[in-house]
């Protein structure tokens, strides 16, 4: 049987005990009086059958070799009203059977240790045959069974004494001392120069288990440590027993495993097969590092397969991890694969810019923090059509419209920032208009074709209104026509329409010339050039060379052929 089934052997020892004992509560090594075995927990699973009057005891291993630093051989005593319950790795004598035991004191620290029910009670004994064999097995007592190998010497565990619990490292790295330990008791550190440690992050990428020292006074039950002792024997790397006490950290990523039973192979609970896709175990490779591994050299092998050692940690992998994980400190890891900073904000020199067609702004990032792991950054525009932005933050304002360019880091993180930029069209206003006359002497019915240069060449909007200061002497049509109606004096002036203001003017002298007015006036525009007296001398459409120098009419208007 497993610790149950000792426990159910306590149970049949102790639950007749005399009512005028009464055992200490505390942690104790259990020896047989006659064969001197020690009792052993190896298993958790047993049963007691009352009415066969026999129980399957299998998971108690007697050995007559002391283990100073077996957990199994550590058995709990915890006394219950006038009863007891008998508790070691993990388990119990109530748990497994709903009984408590009952203990009878035959003097000199020896018990008999029984369990009774129905009236029927049954004791444990050693039922090994001989006294010289290493090993025994627990079985209940007969009629036949001498009455010294059913008696029991209960040993007070403490690590002030000779009956101390000791730890004895099983991997060494250089001058320090190393044990995967799991036990159900919490304890103290007795002897100098002791430490628990934990794994408390593994990086499978990188093949790095990352190592933490639990710093709490007491080191709590039940919870998978790597043990580090000042030297290699268990008598001076010795261990305060405790019943209650300390915390066990959130992020300690190791498993426990209390039994490695290889008598007890029919039995689930016996042992903990080894799987090397996803589990590791501690070891030093060959460059002398502490590494987490999938050797199975320290693994006990049984028919074939290899099994986790008992009250040992290990750690749990996922199969995709390295076959070694080496063993590193947070600031060994750190120093050694750099953590990641992500980028936390980006700020821009401009968040909002107003742009004309055809100009460029440099927007710049700056980055924080200044240590970020990966600081690059990814421009875009939402409005490709209206702007666009280079890799380096320069934006092209293309056509009039918004558009959003953002900045984005690089490391996923997923921090930007935005500058909205609004694009309309430049104006270019006209800075000056110049006239091809400033002012002119005309006859009351003489037209004049004024003209006018804008500048600059570029300029947004060209057009111009023309008007007249004086509508009864001369008028002006849209086109820079000055016709000349009666005497006096106009100013024509010319107006850009952008709003600038800009203007240019002629000043128009209007005289009465009444027969030369008058003869114009009669005759038909024909397309002829007539002279002053009215004479048809030459068709407009024929070149006016070889004329005499003078004033001729054409198409009713006065002209002077130089």
């Amino acid at each position: 049987m497993s610790f149950r089934n000792f426990l159910l052997s306590f149970v049949l020892c102790c639950c007749s005990a005399s009512a005028a004992f009464a055992l200490e509560g505390g942690y104790y090594r259990v020896q047989n009086y006659a064969t001197k075995r020690f009792c052993y927990i190896w298993d958790n699973t047993g049963k007691l059958d009352w009415a066969k009057t026999d129980a399957d005891l299998g998971a108690i291993e007697l050995f007559k070799t002391k283990n100073y630093s077996d957990p199994g051989g550590v058995i709990y005593v915890k006394p219950v009203g006038s009863s007891y319950d008998i508790q070691s790795q993990g388990t119990g004598v109530y748990k497994m059977i709903q009984y408590y035991v009952s203990l009878s004191d035959r003097g000199n620290g020896n018990y008999w240790v029984y369990a009774s029910s129905k009236g029927v009670t049954k004791y444990l004994c050693d039922a090994a045959t001989s006294t010289r064999d290493e090993r025994g097995t627990m079985a209940t007592a007969t009629s036949s069974t001498g009455a010294t190998y059913q008696l029991w010497h209960v040993l007070p565990i403490s690590a002030e004494t000779d009956e101390y619990f000791g730890i004895t490292p099983t991997v060494t790295m250089g001058s320090r001392y190393f044990k995967p330990f799991y036990a159900a008791f919490p304890f103290q550190f007795y002897s100098s120069g002791m430490k628990a440690w934990y794994i408390s992050k593994v990086d499978e990428k990188n093949g790095v288990a990352i190592i933490s020292e639990y710093t709490g006074n007491v080191i709590p039950g039940e919870m998978p440590v790597i043990l580090e002792a000042s030297t290699a024997n268990a008598t001076t790397n010795r261990l305060s027993l405790l019943t209650e006490g300390g915390s066990a950290p959130a992020d300690n990523q190791l498993t426990g495993c209390y039994f490695c039973n290889q008598y007890r192979l029919t039995s689930s609970n016996a042992k903990t097969e080894f799987n090397a896709s996803t589990m590791r175990v501690l070891a030093t490779n060959a460059n002398g590092k502490l590494v987490y591994t999938n050797s199975t050299q320290t693994l006990k092998q049984i028919n074939s397969k290899y099994y986790l050692n008992a009250n040992e940690s290990y750690l749990k992998v996922s199969s995709a991890a390295p076959a070694e994980l080496v063993v590193m400190t947070q600031e060994e890891y750190d120093a050694a694969y750099p953590p990641k900073v992500n980028v936390s904000s980006i700020t821009l020199n401009q968040t909002s810019a107003n742009l004309y067609v055809g100009d460029n702004l440099q927007l710049q990032a700056v980055v924080s923090p200044d240590n970020a792991t990966d600081a690059s950054l990814t421009w875009s525009t939402s409005n490709a059509q209206v702007a666009t932005v280079d890799a380096n933050g320069k934006v092209s304002a293309l056509a009039e419209g918004t558009a959003r360019i953002t900045v984005t880091a690089n490391d996923g993180s997923g921090i930007s920032a935005s500058c909205d930029i609004t694009i309309t069209r430049k104006i270019v206003y006209v800075s000056s208009i110049v006239l091809n006359q400033t002012s002119a002497n005309l006859y009351v019915g003489d037209n004049l074709q004024l003209q006018a240069v804008v500048s600059p060449d570029n300029a947004t909007d060209a057009t111009l209104t023309w008007s007249s200061s004086n509508a009864q002497v001369a008028t002006v049509d849209a086109n820079g026509w000055v016709s000349a109606l009666a005497e006096g004096t106009a100013r024509i002036t010319v107006t850009a329409n952008d709003g600038s203001g800009v203007s240019a003017a002629c000043d128009i002298s209007v005289q009465n010339g009444t027969g030369i007015n008058a003869a114009k006036m009669s005759l038909q525009r024909n397309g002829m050039i007539y002279n002053l007296k009215g004479q048809p001398v030459r068709r407009t459409e024929d070149s006016t060379e070889g004329l005499p120098a003078g004033l001729y009419l054409v198409d009713g208007r006065l002209i002077f052929i130089p």
